[in-house]
């Protein structure tokens, strides 16, 4: 579609490129959009030229969502857009007659009313003064926007031309009307084919559309102004429109529903004529009276008698009619906009009646009634007031005739309170100490506060003295849980006392309204004394424990398979290095308080009487942490691990202790299990294909996709549904023992999981109740608990799984159908209008199924249908794409496989380890990624330390590419070459002089290619700096920051070497030359 001027709500800044981030409310995801419309006008960046987007990108070429969630269930999406540009940025117009976007364009697609957003203007990030900015006033000028001349016409082919010029047919209509469109030249059966017509009404709602047809004839139902469009041309790029008023015909009245004793008029809608018009009125018993007979076109009638009633109005040509309805007002609904408190007054009105107003005779009549806790009756009042002292469940009736017919408000009166309040770091984990310079904040919990505005206040103690520190208003939001963060540094340091020792102090706080009572207003939080937050300048470790990668549980027992980390909480040591050694313990411990302050030659002696397994400098990050993965994998043996974690100065600390085993020698009873807080996978297969790649795949083991895809095939259904299903359940975590109204991070280890939590909460993958377990144990013979599932590891689990969905199998054929098994089982295989919840299903059944879920309600209508879980649904399913599996190079079903191809690899340079040398000792700032120490933030592959002169060898068998120099990457050499059987670009860079081979030379495996330098931005770097920088690319062509390179460490396994990822800083040191 072309575009339509609109007026702007946001200012332009940029135009708009090839590659542009857009959005569909009707996608799951936003995409990039392409240029399909020409090849001519470009923006000139930094080292690149992009296509300028035009509004003659507008169908599912230039724009395609994959999915289109209008549907249901989703269908392809088939866009077809009509941009808006405001009419002050319409002064750009290029030579095929479309407009250049601007960022604040936007554009609806009228095959299924999706609205489209454009999220980024698409230039490359950098430097403002490089972004072509849009300028209304004037064509660009500057070289950064210029464009690239049209093609001469004499270059270009010849084509036809036949546009559309006029849209003939009537402004006014009364029921039916027909337009057509006129071309410069007679139309051919190509040109009728392109032609799209659109039909709106006031509101732009789309009313009926028709393609390929000269002609549009259309018969109206209403009354108003609607606008009818026609697009013609292979892209839609010219368009008419003409503005319709339908106007009443036939018989009219000045109401169509009025009170008993009302006067009506009716009036009828045609030329004069000589013939006396014949009025006739039939009730709803089809007993028909004669009115009157007049010569004028109108009649007043006044209605006694309530009922439904039909006038006619006759003359010798024709016969007309119109309906009216004569009842009594009645109250339909009541609302406030108060929160239901005790101790307050709340104020209810008439939201909705039958008729728009109440006359004087109704509102002396209205009754109000309250029901419930407290009982009270009026009458006369507009609006009722009432001023409530006990909670509980209400009723409020407001009537004039009925009071069982008209309306009524079921509500609950809440007692404002808190419940509870800790304090917590900025992942949401409590803690008891922190510094001045840690990032923390407040945790709490309540019951009438939503929406509301509270005062928060905030104490700090030493011993006998109290002061308050911080007082702020807050707003709360909705929810009945609060996290607010602090800022230490300006809120707290600067009101504490410098005379209080060490500036440590004990904080709590307190919650309190002004609006209406607050029940145990002088509560203070935490509520017991030692929760209270010690806040303290001191320079200390306060908490060191071993955890998996994803931080959801502390070991102290596991195998030397498993990927564990140290994770490390420190106070007023931001930006600190830590120097950390990681040891094995090789005779008895003399030290029994780890965590205690020693002096560093205190723990001396363990550095040599222990073998030292790892050696690395972390740096403190503003929350107060550092996250070190700890290499297991080189153990062989049973091993007593712990860290030792020397401090500024002269002080160290240790950690608590783990122990290392190795997974073939030894099987863990359950009980023990569960206490070590460990999950150990045992998978014992003879031969097995790859894993197939799954939806959220990535987020599981290999034995877990195992089960899940054997699982679906029993079921007769789709592993991938069934994996979006736990995802949704879990939170993406798939933790067997997270308890529902949890997050992932916080739900409570498998131990410390009480008999309580387990009774309030649904637990495990799909989250079981204990109804549903009931069902288990009954129709399978089962003998399960939750207790028992918490306990589990997430392979056993899928067993139950498995039964639980078992009854349903062969009906679990889409992707809402499954996941209704778990959510509310009667509605599989139900329509998409079938309605889940709602709130009035919950008030007439008295429970709380809707506010349990309120999430799903996607357009807040406080009904959840069918087809809104699917939209919610589906959108996790395409959430998991990005969590799709590969097998890794460990993965235990490939134990015992030999690969298809096996890849000759050779390392880029001799004694191959990452560089190490910076302003310290951080080889970790050598690895690809965000890299928060580098000054771009980031890292694009690899610095491997290599002296000047080093040889560079060809890793794979493969093509010299390219060899160029450049200011920053000084000489560099690309080769093209296979690895696993896959394509890859590999970069390397800093080279002393010219490649020894020009570009087109097939080279060898261990073939040097050329010797390491300072070249480029190395240039300034000392001798133990040198390196060769490496890279990894899947395209020639790459763009800025890490686009287009993947991790060499996640693809090549022979880089995943101890030595190499962790260097000797003995051998890397400054050469004397």
């Amino acid at each position: 579609m072309t575009e339509q001027s609109v007026t702007p709500t946001t200012p332009a800044r940029h135009l708009v490129c090839e590659g542009a981030l857009c959005s569909c409310d009707k996608a799951a995801a936003p995409i990039p959009i392409k240029v399909i419309s020409h090849q001519r006008y470009y923006i000139h960046g930094i080292g690149t030229s992009r296509l300028i987007v035009t509004s003659h990108e507008n169908d599912q070429r230039a724009l395609n969502f994959g999915s289109c969630l209008a549907t249901s269930p989703p269908l392809p999406c088939t866009a077809a857009l009509l941009w808006r540009i405001p009419v002050s940025q319409q002064r750009i117009q290029l030579a095929n007659g479309a407009y250049p976007l601007p960022d604040n364009a936007t554009a609806t697609c009228i095959a299924k009313g999706g609205q489209i957003h454009i999220l980024t203007h698409g230039q490359l990030p950098g430097d403002s003064s490089h972004h072509s900015q849009f300028e209304p006033d004037s064509l660009p000028s500057s070289d950064n926007t210029t464009t690239i001349p049209p093609v001469p016409s004499s270059d270009l082919p010849e084509t036809r031309s036949n546009t559309i010029v006029s849209l003939s047919g009537p402004d006014t209509v009364t029921t039916e009307g027909s337009w057509e469109v006129q071309f410069t030249q007679p139309p051919t059966p190509e040109d009728i084919s392109l032609l799209h017509w659109v039909l709106e009404d006031e509101q732009g709602h789309q009313e009926n559309t028709l393609h390929g047809n000269i002609r549009f004839t259309y018969r109206f139902q209403i009354h108003g102004q609607f606008t009818l469009r026609v697009f013609g041309g292979a892209t839609s790029e010219t368009m008419l429109s003409q503005t319709i008023e339908v106007v009443p015909s036939g018989l009219s009245s000045t109401h169509t529903l009025c009170r008993p004793g009302e006067t009506v008029t009716f009036t009828l809608h045609t030329n004069p004529t000589d013939h006396p018009i014949n009025w006739i009125q039939t009730d709803e018993k089809s007993n028909s009276s004669p009115l009157a007979t007049t010569s004028t076109n109108s009649i007043q009638q006044t209605f006694v008698q309530p009922g439904s009633y039909v006038i006619q109005a006759i003359t010798p040509q024709q016969t007309w009619q119109q309906s009216i309805t004569v009842c009594y007002n009645r109250i339909q609904s009541i609302h406030t906009d108060q929160p239901t408190i005790t101790g307050s007054t709340i104020i209810f009105h008439i939201q909705q009646m039958v008729f728009p107003e109440m006359n004087l005779p109704e509102k002396n009549k209205l009754h109000w009634k309250l029901e419930g806790p407290e009982n009270i009756h009026c009458q006369g009042l507009q609006d009722f007031r009432h001023h409530f002292t006990l909670s509980g469940n209400y009723i409020l009736y407001a009537y004039l005739y009925d009071i069982h017919q008209e309306a009524k408000l079921q509500f609950t009166v809440k007692t404002a309170m808190v419940h509870s309040g800790k304090w917590i770091d900025a992942d949401g984990q409590v803690i008891r100490q922190a510094g001045y310079d840690q990032e923390i904040g407040l945790y709490f919990e309540h019951t009438g506060l939503e929406t509301q505005r509270v005062q928060l206040e905030i104490y700090a103690r030493q011993t006998l003295r109290t002061i308050l520190v911080l007082a702020e208003t807050l707003q709360l939001p909705a929810s009945k849980k609060v996290y607010y963060q602090l800022d230490t540094h300006k809120s707290l340091q600067q009101k504490i006392p410098q005379t209080w020792n060490g500036r440590e102090a004990y904080l709590y706080f307190q919650i309190k309204t002004t609006a209406f009572p607050l029940l145990h207003s002088d509560r203070t939080f935490p509520g017991n004394y030692t929760e209270h937050l010690l806040i303290t300048e001191k320079q200390q470790i306060v908490k060191a424990y071993f955890t998996d990668m994803q931080e959801q549980r502390t070991y102290f027992v596991t195998d030397h398979h498993r990927e564990i980390a140290l994770k490390i909480y420190a106070i007023n040591l931001n930006n600190t290095v830590l120097d950390i050694t990681l040891l094995r313990l090789q005779s008895p411990h003399h030290l029994q308080r780890p965590l205690t302050l020693y002096p560093i030659t205190a723990l001396q002696p363990q550095l040599t009487q222990h073998t030292v397994l790892h050696r690395c400098q972390c740096t403190v990050d503003k929350k107060g942490t550092v996250f070190l993965k700890v290499p297991l994998n080189t153990l062989q043996h049973y091993s007593l691990i712990y860290a030792l974690i020397k401090l500024p100065g002269f002080n160290a600390v240790y950690t608590p202790k783990i122990l290392v085993y190795p997974a073939e020698c030894i099987k863990l009873k359950d009980p023990l299990k569960a206490s070590a807080s460990t999950v150990i996978e045992r998978v014992s297969i003879r031969r097995q294909q790859s894993c197939e790649s799954l939806v959220w795949g990535s987020r599981v083991s290999c034995a877990f996709r195992k089960k899940v895809i054997n699982i679906a095939q029993k079921l007769q259904a789709d592993p991938n549904h069934l994996m979006t299903c736990m995802a949704f359940e879990t939170g993406g975590s798939f933790l067997p023992h997270l308890l529902s109204g949890y997050r992932p991070a916080n739900t409570p280890a498998p131990e410390a999981i009480t008999d309580k939590q387990l009774g309030k909460h649904a637990v495990g993958l799909v989250q079981f109740t204990g109804t549903g377990i009931d069902h288990l144990n009954s129709r399978w013979k089962l003998d399960v608990s939750k207790r028992k599932l918490v306990r589990m590891t997430a392979e056993e689990q899928l067993k139950y799984v498995y039964f639980y969905l078992l009854e349903f199998k062969g009906k679990l054929n889409t992707l809402e159908d499954f996941y209704m098994t778990i959510l509310k089982p009667e509605g599989t295989g139900k329509s998409e209008q079938y309605v889940v919840f709602s709130e009035a299903l919950d008030e007439r059944m008295g429970k709380q199924w809707y506010e349990k879920n309120q999430g799903l309600d996607f357009n807040n209508d406080t009904i959840i249908t069918k087809k809104e879980v699917s939209i919610i649904i589906h959108k996790k399913y395409t959430e998991g794409l990005n969590y799709k599996n590969e097998c890794s190079v460990n993965c235990p079903l490939h134990l015992n496989e030999q690969s298809t191809h096996q890849s000759q690899w050779h390392h880029p340079t001799d004694h191959l380890q990452l560089r190490g040398w910076y302003d310290c000792w951080a080889p970790e700032r050598s690895k690809y990624g965000y890299i928060p120490e580098r000054k771009s933030g980031k890292h694009q592959g690899l610095d491997f330390y290599a002296p000047i002169g080093s040889p560079i060898y060809a890793c794979v068998d493969g093509v010299i590419t390219e060899s160029y120099y450049s200011d920053s990457y000084g000489y560099v050499v690309i080769l093209n070459g296979e690895y696993d059987n896959e394509s890859y670009y590999f970069f390397y860079a800093h080279l002393k002089d010219k490649p020894l081979y020009e570009p087109g030379i097939n080279v060898k495996a261990g073939s040097i290619i050329g010797y390491t330098g300072k070249t480029g931005n190395a240039i300034h770097m000392r001798t133990e700096q040198e390196h060769l920088h490496f890279e990894i690319r899947v395209s020639d062509k790459v763009g800025r920051g890490l686009d287009q390179r993947i991790d060499p460490l996640q693809l090549i396994k022979e880089l995943n070497q101890y030595p190499i990822i962790n260097p000797d800083k003995n051998n890397q040191y400054a050469k004397n030359t």
